[in-house]
């Protein structure tokens, strides 16, 4: 709801793992609170959007 709402130029991913404690949700074998998985699962954003959340739009905002 938030890429659609604000869009995926204005989102950036951000993680506490490690260190959060987090456990394998058994039916899958995936971290519950894996969100880069979730993102991947987003059938609508397109490769280049993937990159700019995981990536450009941070390398942009703190000037790396």
């Amino acid at each position: 709801m938030l890429l659609r709402s604000v869009g995926v130029d204005r989102c950036l991913f951000g993680t506490e793992k490690p260190g959060t404690g987090s456990m394998v949700d058994p039916a899958t074998g995936r971290w519950v609170d894996d969100i880069h998985l979730l993102i991947e699962d987003i059938d609508w954003l397109t490769d280049g959007q993937r990159k700019q959340l995981f990536e450009t739009t941070a390398r942009e905002l703190f000037r790396i």
